[in-house]
Formats: C-alpha cells, sequence, structure tokens
C-alpha cells in the first residue's frame, strides 16, 4: 500500500511507514484524526485501531529508533502475514435456470383446474410447480 501525502513537497510511504507519520502526527503535534485521516488519506476507523493498537501495545512514544517500520506493523498487527496467499478460487456451482414448461403442459393443467372440486394447490404439487404459479 502506498500513500502519498504533502510533508516538504510530496513524499511516497511504502507499506506501513504512515504509521509513524500518523503516531508522529497525533503523539507529537496533537493533530485531530479527522485531521490526519486527510493529511496522509487513510480512513479515520483505520486511524483509531491503529492508536488503540499502539495504547494496547505498551511501546512508548517515539519508538526506539531500531524498530523499522516493518518491525512496528508486527507489532501493532501481530496476526497479519507479511506474504499475502491469494484467497483459493470456490468453484461456482452452475446457476439454477427456471424451468420451461411445453405449452401443453400448462393448457394441461389449467384444464386440470378448472375441474370442479380440484384442489390447485395440490394438484400443482403432484405436478411439481409452486402453488402460485398454477394460481396465476
Amino acid at each position: 500500500m502506498s500513500t502519498i501525502f504533502p510533508d516538504n513537497g510530496h513524499r511516497i510511504l511504502n507499506n506501513r511507514a504512515w504509521i509513524n507519520k500518523a503516531l508522529h502526527l497525533r503523539l507529537d503535534k496533537k493533530v485531530k484524526e479527522k485531521q490526519i485521516s486527510k493529511q496522509i488519506s487513510i480512513p479515520r476507523t483505520t486511524l483509531q485501531s491503529l492508536f488503540r493498537r499502539f495504547a494496547r501495545s505498551g511501546l512508548n512514544w517515539p519508538v526506539p529508533g531500531h524498530l523499522s517500520p516493518e518491525q512496528l506493523e508486527r507489532l501493532l498487527y501481530p496476526g497479519k502475514s507479511q506474504q499475502y496467499e491469494p484467497v483459493p478460487a470456490r468453484e461456482i456451482p452452475e446457476k439454477r435456470r427456471r424451468p420451461n414448461f411445453s405449452t401443453e403442459f400448462k393448457l394441461h393443467l389449467v384444464e386440470l383446474s378448472m375441474q370442479p372440486d380440484t384442489n390447485v394447490a395440490r394438484l400443482a404439487r403432484e405436478h411439481g410447480i409452486n402453488d402460485n404459479l398454477l394460481f396465476n
């Protein structure tokens, strides 16, 4: 993920280097989340999550200089793998098509349904179609 934000001209932050920038703006400069979100083009909910994770991590600000952005990311997002594996493709079942009943079949059912004392719902079930279809 690359993020572009204005800071001494335009710089590009690769991977999770935006984490340091967001923490710097929030903890050193006391910038509000909304302004940080606009400045570095990161959703506010992502920033809120970052700040919660940082608070729970027990790390002090500023983080030790020996921590790279990747190491900081692994500390804050421990379950996230650096190697992204593609999700295996699922087999998509063939879409069921609506049945096309022949005109003869339809006329036959209509004739049967017009007989006196005929239960249309039962007639539909006996022929494997929906009751409403035959009523309509």
